[in-house]
């Protein structure tokens, strides 16, 4: 190396070197403040969308990526991509002839010579190659290289960097929070939520998800907490399944909630909710058919007192009839798998069931009436809204009905007397016990029982007919006995029933005091039957005025209205005299349950009274009404001239009953003066004995 190439590398290469380096210092300053820019406004743009817009976590990494990939365009653009590029001292040369022309090309050709560019070195002059490194470094002396730098760039890039770093620490040392959930929420990509006033509560059971049923309104509920502002109104964006979307209002509702409903909802639906400066996540809804009961058996098992077999009903059939004490199972078999059930009355609670998957089964035994039902919820949480129900009526266990009959008794009876009893007891579940009890009116004697013939228990019906002595009673004359009929069926859950009859009561007198009250009543009959008597001769003499008034001229009608009347008249006498007979027949039973029925008493009352008063019934008055009545609708003269001659005979009849009864009355009333006199003579003797033992006593005493 030669003194003049040692000058000029000493004096222009180095100065040259020295530019080149600061070339790229600037030109990486520039980048860098072109970078700092972007990187500054795309973070910034990040921080603003997703501060407004509170994106989600898809969102907030597709717009990492974006930001990311325009800095690192960027970056390689400005930053990396100018830094590769090469120039050396020559490429400077060039610049500096452009700033500086007065050099013509010398500096160029000195540097060419310096590094052997001008051809192989032995085909170069050195002479010349020195004279133009010589003229070069003279040449240069005094120009300053830095000129053809422009600086304001490269300052203007080192401002923006510092700038950019500026922003950047007084952001975190303003805003720490603010900055770091924007640094956790978009660039470590973490759910934190951005702070704000407004605070959008959904109520969602589950993870962001809503379950409701097909068909059903689905309401989506939101809320507001106490401490946030509530906004002026909040917004449900959504969109269907089948790609259905909308913006609606939702319903304010309070002071704090907002509500509003898919009406009848039949397909699934994501939305999220915006309001003041919230905007939720989205939310989803699952929709799914309610449970139902596909099917359902009953079954009962009845109480065992009732003998009745266990038995189901018919499929379908959803009421039953049950005693107390009975059992009923209900299995059903649910449209899809339970998570609880209940089986409920109403809205009370009467049992908790374990639900085996989709079957559930309840046995109860109810003591009132009720309508059951299950209450399912399935495993998303809903329930049965028109549940199936089951209608249970409980029978009510009557007691036994008990009758008992002493035909043919009055309330006088004799020790001698036979009753006829006739008992009739049933119960529809069967008799557990019967039995006949009396009980004298007597301070010592207790209530006594009459066992009945041929009496099963657990049969449904029992009844029995046979003579009771009155004499087995033990009884005194004077004194009353109460007789009834008890009855008692198989019923312990809610009973025993017990049916009694009615109380009779009988006084046992004497046959004197038994034959004096028949003599009583037998005159009351007969004045009773003397009423009758003259009732129809009045009648007959009516008959015959208006007999004694039909002529040619006479209708039909003017008829019918005179004799309608007399008609019910001689109907009503038929009645009197009717029960008149029953009155005597019912006499002569009593006589015949006392053991009174002489020969010629049942003969007096039989032949004289009973018979005749009974064909009198049946025959004359009866035929005597339809007469008139059809001589009033068909006035014949043939047709008169029949109804006086059965007057008549009617009156006839009834006359020589009348008699038989005046004749008896006469008796019997002689009768009853002499055992009156032997009464008298009785107690005159019993008085005159008690005298003389008197006197004898007071004898004796003296």
């Amino acid at each position: 190396m030669n003194m003049q190439q040692s000058a000029f590398r000493q004096h222009v290469l180095q100065r040259l070197s020295r530019l080149a380096k600061r070339l790229r210092v600037d030109r990486a300053l520039i980048g860098a403040g072109a970078v700092a820019m972007v990187v500054m406004m795309m973070f910034a743009l990040q921080f603003l969308l997703d501060y407004k817009l509170r994106l989600q976590l898809d969102m907030r990494c597709a717009l990492l990526g974006v930001v990311l990939v325009i800095i690192g365009w960027m970056t390689w653009r400005k930053l990396i991509q100018p830094q590769r590029l090469k120039f050396d001292e020559r490429d400077i040369a060039r610049v500096i002839e452009k700033r500086f022309p007065q050099l013509d090309s010398l500096l160029i050709s000195a540097v060419d010579f310096d590094s052997g560019r001008v051809g192989p070195a032995a085909s170069n002059s050195p002479q010349l190659a020195e004279s133009v490194l010589a003229q070069a470094v003279e040449a240069t002396h005094g120009l300053r290289f830095d000129d053809v730098i422009q600086t304001k760039p490269a300052r203007d890039g080192t401002l923006k960097v510092l700038a950019v770093m500026v922003v950047g620490v007084a952001s975190f040392a303003i805003a720490p929070q603010t900055m770091g959930i924007w640094l956790d929420r978009n660039i470590l990509l973490r759910n934190v939520n951005w702070p704000k006033r407004t605070i959008i509560e959904v109520e969602a059971p589950d993870d962001r998800i809503i379950k409701g049923a097909i068909g059903d309104d689905l309401e989506i509920r939101a809320a507001i907490p106490a401490g946030a502002v509530v906004p002026r109104h909040v917004e449900i964006v959504f969109e269907t399944k089948s790609g259905k979307s909308g913006r609606e209002t939702m319903t304010g509702v309070g002071q704090r909630e907002f509500r509003y409903t898919f009406a009848r909802a039949k397909e699934e639906v994501t939305f999220y909710l915006t309001g003041g400066d919230d905007t939720t996540e989205w939310f989803e809804t699952q929709l799914s058919q309610r449970p139902t009961i596909d099917d359902a058996t009953l079954s009962v098992e009845p109480a065992a007192y009732t003998g009745i077999a266990s038995y189901a009903l018919p499929s379908g059939q959803r009421a039953c009839e049950i005693y107390p004490g009975s059992v009923i199972t209900i299995r059903a078999i649910a449209s899809k798998t339970l998570a609880t059930a209940r089986l409920m009355n109403g809205s009370e609670v009467v049992e908790t069931l374990q639900p085996l998957d989709q079957t559930i089964a309840a046995s109860v035994s109810p003591t009132e009436s009720q309508t059951l039902h299950f209450e399912m919820t399935d495993l998303d949480g809903l329930t049965n809204v028109r549940p199936m129900r089951f209608s249970i009526r409980l029978l009510k266990d009557n007691p036994p009905q008990v009758k008992l009959l002493f035909a043919h008794v009055g309330n006088m009876i004799t020790l001698a007397a036979k009753i006829p009893v006739e008992i009739d007891m049933n119960d529809d579940l069967g008799l557990g016990s019967a039995d006949m009890l009396y009980r004298i009116d007597n301070p010592d004697a207790s209530q006594q029982s009459v066992t009945l013939p041929d009496f099963k228990p657990r049969s449904k019906q029992y009844a029995a007919q046979f003579d009771w002595p009155v004499k087995s009673t033990g009884a005194a004359v004077g004194e009353q006995v109460a007789v009834f009929a008890k009855a008692q069926d198989l019923n312990l859950v809610s009973g025993p029933g017990v049916g009694e009859s009615t109380t009779i009561t009988f006084r046992v007198v004497t046959a004197d005091e038994f034959l004096a009250e028949i003599n009583r009543r037998e005159q009351e009959f007969r004045r009773q039957f003397e009423r009758a008597v003259d009732n129809q001769d009045r009648l007959r003499r009516r008959l015959l005025t208006v007999l004694s008034q039909i002529n040619d001229q006479t209708t039909s009608k003017e008829l019918e209205l005179e004799l309608a009347p007399l008609e019910r008249r001689q109907r009503q006498v038929l009645a009197q005299v009717n029960v008149i007979r029953q009155q005597f027949a019912q006499v002569l039973s009593e006589l015949e349950i006392n053991q009174l029925d002489e020969p010629e008493v049942r003969e007096r009352l039989e032949q004289g009274i009973i018979t005749p008063l009974t064909n009198l019934c049946a025959r004359e008055l009866s035929q005597a009404a339809d007469l008139i009545r059809q001589l009033g609708r068909e006035p014949k003269m043939e047709t008169a001239r029949l109804v006086d001659p059965q007057q008549q005979r009617i009156l006839y009849e009834m006359r020589d009953v009348l008699d038989h009864m005046l004749k008896w009355e006469g008796f019997q009333q002689t009768v009853t003066l002499l055992r009156e006199i032997m009464q008298l003579q009785k107690e005159l003797n019993v008085e005159t004995k008690a005298e003389i033992e008197a006197r004898t006593d007071d004898v004796f005493d003296d």
